[in-house]
């Protein structure tokens, strides 16, 4: 389930059925938590792929070091 989800719901009106004000709040509170919790889904993976592509880096430079011929430093 996603935001997009919730907000396409509809429920049928009925003469006592549930209030519909009390009903468009929750959706739209449920709404507002789906959005957040992708948007820091979306941040946590860019993050993780940031340092991914840094300890990839780091391993090129550890690989570079060890194959040099007197294992200097630049």
């Amino acid at each position: 389930m996603d935001a997009d989800i919730v907000r396409e719901i509809e429920f049928s009106r009925s003469l006592r059925g549930y209030n519909t004000a009390e009903v468009d709040a929750f959706l739209e509170r449920m709404e507002g938590m789906f959005r957040r919790r992708d948007l820091e889904q979306e941040n946590l993976e860019k993050k993780l792929q940031e340092q991914s592509q840094r300890g990839t880096e780091q391993e090129n430079r550890i690989s570079s070091l060890a194959a040099s011929p007197s294992g200097e430093r630049r």
